[in-house]
């Protein structure tokens, strides 16, 4: 499995886990375009290639962590994470 497949797979994961959300691969292909179009918010630089956007997904926002040396979204962060950033 390639480390790409490794982080759609997650970031899938993540999203049922913590918002009971079945992405699928048209959406999660949406989310990374919003990125890389910049209609995201940027919200912050974790690293040198990792960042955290916020996303929109029918109408909600989710903040994302993308990666940009993959080119994928890593992981969808906390709902309490969210609402950090909006504080």
């Amino acid at each position: 499995m390639t480390h790409q497949k490794a982080q759609y797979l997650h970031a899938k994961k993540r999203f049922s886990q913590r918002f009971d959300i079945r992405i699928s691969k048209k959406g999660y292909k949406n989310l990374i375009r919003q990125i890389q179009t910049n209609k995201s918010i940027f919200i912050e630089r974790i690293s040198n290639r990792k960042t955290n956007h916020l996303v929109e997904l029918d109408g909600n926002p989710f903040l994302v962590g993308y990666d940009s040396s993959t080119k994928r979204i890593a992981t969808v962060l906390p709902a309490k994470r969210l609402e950090e950033v909006y504080s």
